[in-house]
């Protein structure tokens, strides 16, 4: 991924482990994390993008945006997170681009990334 991609907000943290490397998107007021787990350390096999408001809090709530196949696409996925989030969040005080407090930016941010209803509905098949 190439550091021009990276919203002005945000800051990409890399974490190896012996057998996996986890992304994090970590945004500049420290109050939402964007992870990309890797399809070793989860239990389905693909990438997992997770949002966390608050880490590193006893506050922490984490939310799963979607699961992909591709790494590629998970990184896709993740920026696009974190520029709707900038998008909206006003900061704190509400001085930033947007008008929403951080849980609202954060919602706005998981409605428009996760999957829409359709994805994982089974399709009729022509016999029914």
């Amino acid at each position: 991924m190439d550091d021009d991609d990276i919203p002005a907000a945000w800051d990409r943290e890399v974490h190896e482990t012996r057998t996996a490397e986890f992304v994090d998107y970590v945004h500049a007021s420290g109050d939402v994390r964007v992870r990309i787990t890797p399809p070793e350390n989860t239990d389905d096999g693909a990438y997992a993008v997770d949002a966390t408001l608050f880490p590193h809090t006893s506050l922490a709530e984490e939310y799963d945006v979607r699961t992909v196949a591709s790494g590629r696409r998970a990184d896709r996925i993740a920026l696009e997170f974190a520029s709707l989030f900038d998008g909206a969040y006003g900061g704190p005080g509400g001085d930033g681009g947007g008008e929403m407090p951080v849980e609202d930016a954060v919602a706005y941010a998981l409605e428009r990334t996760r999957p829409t209803d359709a994805v994982g509905m089974q399709v009729p098949s022509r016999d029914e």
